[in-house]
């Protein structure tokens, strides 16, 4: 293997598991190595595509396109860094020359549409769509007509588009389910990327393809400002379902994860072990329950995702492991005066309003049972914001008078960074509050 192929099957390993500037790093050494190295050069631009820098994809792929001029991926995908650079007009003669090389592709006569849209040329976008829908429904591609049906939406050009789009919204999601959950998902790729205006029209656009969808309603509360109490359960569940499989390696090698060992530790100062039970609140994956293991009798763990409680019963650490809403649960009969201690990391951030969650706990704690959790600092009127995470933060002296007002003692509260996102760190608190022993 020469040197640039084993630099990117290193960038491909990366790409996979989601370390963008890994990734691009060992694409740019295959490039060093070899500056004709296709592949490389192609997924150097995925990656500034994904992170919101089209222009140097623009430049990487002209490259391409002049290496291999017959290449009708890579002239889409410039057709794409183009567009998203600004430059229609470019983007429209590279997104037809894809069309030419590849007539019956339903994505590259989709992509052709948007160029069109972009110039303001309307009929002919509708006419390429039309093309993009009879080539996807012959071949069965529920990408292809879920992306038809989202650019329907972008053009202004007859009443029938939202009739024609829902149309194509549901063939994709027949040929296959997860499409419902698309729109949703590259509005997060948008955001984590900074394209924040992309990500708002994919939300506007969901929405009208599925009204009632619950994960973006909370993507769209949190991007016009709004602050409901708390986020929907059914957001909560569809989220961490979707993000099961690469949580791990997401948070713990993407984004310098440290919470779980912080939460431990502050759980450790203000405990004397072995206790009896111990309650993992919104364990995910079961990041907590090597740290939480020795100090427990019982240690069980709750989450709203499935799909994570699968996850975390393979580790073989829990006693019990429960899918259910952490305040419901907390208040059922069975929970009264249940736990010596719960922690809760990055749980109540899906929490605007603490005096549900607070009150819970306090009722499923032991006389001198400590609860730990974490917040992200912020919060706006009335001490907590929703932010376009689609998590809340929280002013730390909203959070102490929420602990007080419900009945507990401040133990500490200790403000650090246990994660970084966009490439900046979050601003935290991990609060430590005991209910009294009399």
């Amino acid at each position: 293997m020469s040197a640039a192929d084993a630099a990117f099957a290193c960038a491909l390993e990366h790409w996979q598991a989601e370390s963008w500037q890994a990734a691009h790093a060992a694409c740019l050494e295959a490039l060093g190595h070899d500056e004709g190295h296709v592949a490389a050069a192609v997924l150097a631009s995925e990656i500034l595509l994904r992170v919101g820098e089209p222009r140097p994809a623009v430049a990487l792929l002209e490259h391409v396109a002049r290496l291999t001029p017959d290449d009708g991926a890579a002239l889409l995908l410039l057709a794409r860094a183009q567009r998203s650079a600004g430059e229609a007009g470019s983007a429209e003669r590279s997104a037809r020359a894809a069309r030419a090389r590849a007539p019956g592709d339903p994505e590259a006569a989709a992509e052709h549409a948007l160029t069109l849209i972009a110039l303001g040329r309307g009929a002919e976008a509708s006419d390429a769509l039309s093309e993009a829908a009879a080539a996807a429904v012959s071949g069965q591609d529920a990408r292809a007509l879920w992306v038809v049906a989202d650019t329907l939406l972008r053009l202004d050009a007859g009443t029938d588009r939202a009739e024609r789009a829902r149309g194509a919204f549901a063939q994709a999601v027949a040929l296959e389910p997860q499409a419902a959950t698309w729109h949703a998902a590259e509005a997060r790729r948008c955001a984590s990327g900074g394209r924040r205006e992309e990500a708002d029209g994919l939300i506007a656009r969901g929405l009208q393809l599925t009204p009632g969808d619950a994960e973006l309603g909370h993507m769209a509360a949190a991007a016009d400002g709004r602050s409901p109490n708390r986020a929907p359960g059914a957001y909560v569940a569809a989220h961490f379902d979707a993000f099961a499989d690469s949580f791990d390696d997401v948070l713990v090698g993407r984004l310098g994860y440290r919470l779980p060992d912080l939460i431990c530790a502050a759980l450790e100062r203000h405990v004397a072990p072995p206790l009896a039970d111990v309650l993992d609140a919104g364990c995910g994956t079961g990041l907590c329950a090597a740290g939480l293991r020795p100090l427990a009798g019982r240690l069980v763990g709750l989450d709203l995702s499935a799909r994570m409680v699968e996850r975390a019963r393979a580790l073989g650490l829990y006693d019990e492991l429960v899918v259910a809403d952490l305040v419901a649960w907390l208040s059922g009969d069975g929970c009264a005066g249940a736990f010596d201690a719960i922690v809760a990391a990055d749980v109540l951030v899906y929490f605007g309003d603490l005096g549900a969650p607070l009150r819970a706990a306090a009722r499923a704690l032991r006389p001198g049972g400590v609860l730990v959790f974490s917040t992200e600092r912020g919060g706006g009127q009335g001490g907590f914001a929703l932010e376009p995470s689609g998590r809340f933060s929280h002013d730390p002296g909203y959070v102490q008078a929420a602990g007080a007002e419900t009945g507990f003692e401040p133990v500490e509260s200790a403000e650090l960074s246990y994660r970084v996102e966009g490439g900046a760190p979050v601003s935290s608190t991990i609060v430590c509050l005991r209910w009294p022993v009399t």
